[in-house]
């Protein structure tokens, strides 16, 4: 069943992913369809619970199935995304748990947006400062729009890995995996062979990417357990789960092996998106997150000693000390 700005599908027994539509008026750069997850069984659970602005969708699709917020006994968030976590307060009869290896944050949840704020626009500033053309001001409306003001003070129960929750009828192994963010896990039920792999990407390159060496490592993790079906933050859900982030690690690892191919003339990282995409880009809150994406991909190369690169910020050349053996046929 589907709503214009939400969909309902039955992905296990038990299990309903609701993929909610990003929130209105917001460009498609910076946001994204989230799924929430509703576990059934003797107390009904969300896994996720969407932005804010899309709150009023999720109350409509729980309603097709029957449940109000105040069924909602707990929530279990996958990261400390605005678009994951940011409606919990929505829900003031649920207990929240999130990961918190501090066992505080994040306690001032304001500060936690406000991170994730500061982050886009210093990345816009620094490009504007760059780029006489670049207008920093649509960058400055798409994220004022898509951080709305949040609570400081978020009362949760904290999570570790290792740790066991239950959702419904699940019962849920949490899996620290703080390569797309801050605060992140996966989730991993045994017996149904079941894992919510959060902002992990199952397919092409991943939009969240706080670390790449993080990132990676988790991504390797998941792949190695015995999972039957992948249920992403993103997208559908995925059955031969094992097969399905294998080939999500392998995607990843390749294009880190192929990718200094392409940086044989040493670009920065926005001459290489404009020549990937073919055409330069004129949106500026699409170019701020793709850059935020590449740059930390390439960083991961200098670190492994990949590729060199010289300068700083913006300027910051990639693959400069590799020689390309097709030079001279192209000669």
């Amino acid at each position: 069943m589907s709503e214009s700005d939400f969909e309902v599908e039955d992905v296990h027994e038990g299990v309903k992913r609701i993929a909610l539509a990003p929130p209105p008026g917001i460009e498609e750069a910076v946001a994204r369809a989230v799924n929430v997850y509703l576990v059934e069984g003797h107390s009904k659970a969300l896994i996720n619970v969407g932005h804010p602005g899309c709150t009023e969708a999720l109350t409509r699709a729980l309603h097709t199935l029957d449940v109000s917020p105040a069924d909602i006994e707990r929530i279990i968030a996958t990261s400390w995304q605005i678009d994951v976590l940011g409606a919990a307060t929505h829900f003031p009869g649920a207990d929240l748990f999130v990961l918190s290896p501090d066992m505080r944050a994040p306690g001032d949840y304001e500060a936690q947006v406000n991170q994730q704020r500061d982050g886009l626009m210093e990345t816009a500033e620094t490009l504007g400062e760059a780029d006489d053309g670049f207008d920093v001001e649509p960058v400055r409306r798409a994220v004022q729009r898509y951080f709305p003001a949040v609570t400081r003070d978020l009362r949760f129960i904290p999570l570790r890995n290792g740790h066991f929750v239950n959702a419904g009828a699940l019962r849920l192994e949490v899996l620290a995996t703080g390569g797309p963010g801050p605060g992140h896990m996966a989730l991993y039920n045994e017996d149904e062979k079941l894992l919510f792999c959060g902002d992990f990407a199952v397919t092409g390159l991943p939009r969240l990417l706080e670390n790449t060496q993080s990132y990676l490592v988790g991504l390797q993790r998941l792949a190695e357990l015995p999972s039957e079906k992948v249920l992403p933050n993103e997208g559908r859900t995925y059955k031969q789960g094992r097969w399905t982030m294998s080939r999500a690690a392998n995607f990843i690892n390749n294009f880190l092996s192929n990718v200094p191919a392409a940086l044989v003339r040493g670009p920065t990282v926005v001459e290489f998106i404009e020549r990937d995409r073919g055409y330069p880009i004129e949106d500026s809150v699409e170019l701020v997150v793709a850059y935020r994406r590449f740059r930390r991909l390439f960083d991961e190369l200098v670190r492994a000693g990949t590729v060199a690169a010289e300068g700083e910020g913006v300027q910051r050349r990639y693959g400069v000390d590799v020689e390309d053996p097709r030079e001279k046929l192209r000669r």
